[in-house]
C-alpha cells in the first residue's frame, strides 16, 4: 500500500481539484496505517465537530448537583475528580443509543489521548448521523 499512497499523494499535489474525490481513499489509508489522531482530526475538521468537553461556569462548578446536559455533567464530575462517574454516565448514554454519548465518548478518548478509541466512537457517531462520507 505505501506505493499506492505515494502515487495518490503525488497525484493530489499535481491535481488539487481532485482532493474531494480522493477523500474516501485518504480516510481508508489513514485507517489502514492506524494514523488515528490524524484520522480523528481530519474528520473533526471536515464535519466541523466540537469534540471537546465544555468549560463550566463558576456557578455550575459550585452547584451541588450536576448540570442537565451530558457533556456538562461529564465536565462537572471531572472537575470534582470523579472520572469513574463521568465515564459511567457516558457509557450509559452510549448504551441507551444517545448520539451525544458517542460524541462525548470521543471527547473523553481525545482528552486521554486514546486516539484509537476516539476513532471508534467518532466512526459510530458519523455513521449514526449519516455523515460517514468515507464508506
Amino acid at each position: 500500500m505505501p506505493a499506492n499512497r505515494e502515487k495518490v499523494d503525488a497525484f493530489l499535489m499535481a491535481n488539487p481539484d481532485w482532493e474531494e474525490a480522493a477523500w474516501s481513499a485518504r480516510v481508508r489509508q489513514m485507517m489502514a496505517d492506524k494514523r488515528f489522531e490524524e484520522l480523528v482530526t481530519a474528520l473533526r475538521d471536515r464535519n466541523k465537530l466540537d469534540l471537546s468537553l465544555p468549560t463550566l461556569t463558576p456557578e455550575q462548578l459550585d452547584s451541588s448537583q450536576p448540570p442537565f446536559e451530558l457533556a456538562e455533567q461529564v465536565s462537572w464530575f471531572f472537575a470534582r475528580g470523579n472520572s469513574v462517574s463521568a465515564r459511567r454516565i457516558v457509557a450509559e448514554a452510549v448504551e441507551a443509543g444517545q448520539l451525544e454519548g458517542l460524541r462525548v465518548q470521543c471527547a473523553l478518548a481525545i482528552q486521554s489521548e486514546n486516539w484509537e478509541a476516539a476513532w471508534q466512537a467518532l466512526d459510530k457517531y458519523l455513521r449514526e448521523t449519516k455523515r460517514a462520507d468515507y464508506l
